[in-house]
């Protein structure tokens, strides 16, 4: 089944957010014979999701959505103050910035970035952590350094999610 990138980002928003609201299942006050104290009197709902690289469909359409995702981000951002957005890996940035010749673009997400509205992490992309020696970790990391060295970054956050775990060791 073909998924357009737009109807795979916004179709679940609205029922996961009301699904983990529980739709006015939360009182107004607080239970018979309770002081109130530590009252939970706002819950905020932040949908996250991420892509896995060539897992839910092959890495040349995978960038295309990676170019419209940041796209719209960019646009979010600057229309919605509040908007924030992550960039999961370096990977992603590098498949934008292929795909985008525009310097205006570029200029305007490098603008969100310095203003923190924009965030991007050091990982390459997502690794399977048991694999990881001391030194693959290294250089899983050394693409960051091009973006910290030549758009004056401090990365100093890095995502490995959804991926087979660290042993022990």
């Amino acid at each position: 089944m073909e998924m357009s990138a737009k109807r795979f980002r916004a179709g679940w928003v609205l029922p996961l957010a009301l699904a983990l609201l529980g739709a006015g299942s939360c009182p107004a006050s607080p239970p018979a014979g309770k002081t109130g104290r530590g009252e939970i009197r706002t819950v905020y709902v932040i949908p996250l999701s991420h892509l896995d690289i060539g897992f839910n469909t092959s890495v040349p359409e995978l960038r295309a959505w990676e170019k419209a995702y940041l796209d719209d981000a960019i646009d979010y951002a600057e229309e919605y103050p509040a908007y924030r957005w992550t960039v999961e890996s370096v990977w992603q940035l590098d498949q934008w910035l292929e795909q985008t010749p525009d310097p205006a673009a570029v200029a305007r997400l490098r603008g969100l970035i310095d203003q923190g509205r924009i965030e991007v992490t050091a990982g390459y992309a997502g690794m399977h952590q048991g694999l990881l020696g001391a030194e693959t970790f290294n250089r899983f990391l050394y693409p960051a350094r091009r973006y910290e060295a030549e758009w004056g970054l401090d990365l100093d956050t890095a995502i490995s999610d959804d991926l087979p775990g660290s042993s022990w060791a």
